[in-house]
């Protein structure tokens, strides 16, 4: 028994350097989760896309965020930003699969559900517009900014006689 109290600490050893290289391993399936990296940690083509979407230069944020979405598919804000990108150049299309996308990886994400109501507004399916003000409502009330902005644009088409349903044709 005494030559294998001299093995304890070799062991013991061991057993530490197992279990760290597991938890490293395991660290970078821990921040493949199912939403958006935090804003601190967004790539560079996100963030340059980004500043173009606040210069309204939609054609330059396109491809930068694409490039961010090919970085990191499951970034929710990259991939509404794109569909708002497309959605101001006039591709209807192609904004509500990104919105869609965005969505499925948060469904919670306020923009993409706000930006979705708006494109329902073009495409006056206020029905539509109103359910996705209602999520919005859900997730931050009607002081926040997403709500007021989409219950802002909801009314003005009520206003200017839109009528419910559907555009065709589009």
């Amino acid at each position: 028994m005494r030559e294998f109290k001299c093995l304890r600490p070799i062991l013991a050893a061991s057993l530490l350097t197992v279990a760290a290289a597991i938890a490293t391993a395991s660290l970078p399936a821990l921040a493949m989760g199912p939403s958006s990296p935090p804003p601190g940690m967004k790539s560079s083509n996100y963030t340059d896309g980004e500043r173009a979407v606040k210069a309204k230069d939609y054609a330059k944020a396109v491809p930068l965020l694409e490039r961010a979405i090919t970085d990191n598919p499951q970034d929710a804000d990259a991939n509404n930003l794109l569909g708002y990108s497309h959605r101001k150049l006039g591709n209807q299309k192609a904004a509500f699969m990104y919105y869609q996308r965005a969505l499925q990886i948060d469904p919670n994400n306020r923009g993409a559900n706000e930006y979705l109501g708006e494109l329902y507004v073009e495409m006056n399916d206020l029905p539509k517009a109103e359910a996705q003000l209602t999520k919005v409502t859900q997730l931050c009330g009607t002081s926040c900014e997403e709500y007021r902005d989409l219950k802002a644009a909801i009314d003005k088409a009520k206003a200017s006689g839109g009528t419910p349903g559907p555009k065709t044709g589009t």
